[in-house]
C-alpha cells in the first residue's frame, strides 16, 4: 500500500536547506517531520489509530481520543448556564448561541 511505502521512505527525507520536510505528493513543506508525515496521510488514505473497542480506523491520534468519548459517555464541555455537557467543544459553541441568540447565519 502507499501508506506502508511511506513508512519505509521515512526515515531517509533530508530537510532542505532552510530546514524545511518536503511532502512527496505536493507543493506542502514543514519544519517538522511529524507534521509532513501527518499531512502526507490526506494523500495515502493512512489511518494508523484504531479504536480498541469497535476497531474504528483514524488518521490522526487526537480523533480518536475525540472518538473514544462515544464509549466511554465522557462529557469535558459543559455550559455555565445550564450546565448541558458536551463531547466535543465544537458543539457547546454552538449551543451557547441558544442563550445568547446569536444567529451567524442569517
Amino acid at each position: 500500500s502507499q501508506e506502508a511505502e511511506l513508512v519505509g521512505l521515512q526515515p531517509t527525507m533530508r530537510p532542505r536547506d532552510e530546514g524545511m520536510y518536503d511532502c512527496k505528493f505536493c507543493p506542502y513543506s514543514s519544519r517538522h517531520l511529524h507534521d509532513v508525515t501527518r499531512h502526507q496521510r490526506t494523500h495515502t488514505g493512512g489511518k494508523p489509530f484504531h479504536c480498541s473497542v469497535c476497531k474504528r480506523p483514524f488518521a490522526e491520534s487526537s480523533q480518536l481520543q475525540i472518538h473514544m468519548r462515544t464509549h466511554t459517555g465522557e462529557k469535558p464541555f459543559r455550559c455555565e448556564v445550564c450546565q448541558k455537557a458536551f463531547a466535543r467543544s465544537h458543539n457547546l459553541i454552538i449551543h451557547k448561541r441558544v442563550h445568547t441568540g446569536q444567529r451567524p447565519y442569517q
